[in-house]
């Protein structure tokens, strides 16, 4: 937990009210470090995350802009104004009514292509993996889900390009201000969206099982029957260690890397 713990304290704003929840269990290292970081800590004892995560917005009834980030994403420096940035662009200079916005995700199956276009290793992709294609992950193009060498990949093995994800973050961060919405359905890994929505979306759903993966469907079903788009901060770029089929892998891989995956500063 230390490398992403530590990025946190980090690049979160000073100002932010933090708060780390656990579903289905206690967990004393991430207790111990939210009481050195002066964080906020829950647990629940039933093992749903959509509960979790109602639960931690409940608790703070003043806060108007929720920013829920997984637990395996490596914030870097900037992506939190950037990402406001963007929010606030989108709000007042477009017509657009904001469903929520995220960063540029290494792992993630709109922010990988968006990434690599940008940093021009686009044909390094298509010579090792084929086509590149915008996905949602699970219905075409599941490389970038399902294979772990595709996630190391984007962590910039066999990719100079992507071998620093902090490098990367500082490019784009000084690039011209730019954004684009996300059409398909999106792996909401890092997002920022409001109370009021929350409120309209009827909280996330809660059931009789885990509900791993139906706060997303649920928060993507509300933008695109509500009208509101999914916007993407291209100025900032976050970290995503990788997906289901690829944790064992990519495990290894960041053992056997971790200076990668560092606090530098």
């Amino acid at each position: 937990y230390e490398n992403v713990f530590s990025r946190f304290k980090k690049y979160i704003p000073s100002d932010f009210d933090v708060v780390m929840v656990t579903s289905g269990k206690v967990v004393g290292e991430i207790k111990k470090m939210c009481g050195r970081y002066n964080w906020s800590y829950i647990s629940t004892q039933r093992n749903n995350v959509s509960l979790a995560l109602n639960l931690a917005i409940l608790l703070f009834p003043e806060c108007k802009k929720i920013w829920k980030i997984d637990e395996d994403i490596f914030v870097t420096k900037g992506c939190f104004e950037a990402m406001e940035e963007t929010f606030h662009h989108i709000a007042q200079k477009t017509r657009y009514v904001i469903g929520f916005i995220t960063p540029l995700i290494n792992v993630n199956g709109y922010g990988y292509v968006r990434l690599l276009e940008l940093m021009n290793a686009d044909n390094a992709w298509e010579s090792k993996f084929g086509e590149l294609r915008y996905t949602d992950c699970d219905t075409h193009h599941v490389a970038i889900h399902d294979s772990p060498d595709a996630a190391m990949f984007m962590w910039g093995k066999d990719n100079p390009a992507f071998d620093d994800i902090d490098v990367v973050a500082g490019k784009l961060n000084s690039m011209p201000f730019s954004y684009s919405i996300c059409p398909i359905r999106y792996s909401i890994g890092f997002i920022l969206f409001t109370r009021q929505d929350w409120i309209r979306m009827e909280m996330f759903p809660v059931t009789d099982k885990m509900n791993l993966g139906a706060d997303e469907e649920h928060i993507c079903r509300f933008c695109l029957m509500h009208a509101r788009v999914m916007g993407v901060s291209e100025n900032a770029v976050v970290g995503h260690l990788s997906y289901g089929p690829q944790h064992k892998a990519m495990e290894q891989f960041y053992r056997e890397n971790i200076d990668k995956f560092s606090l530098k500063e």
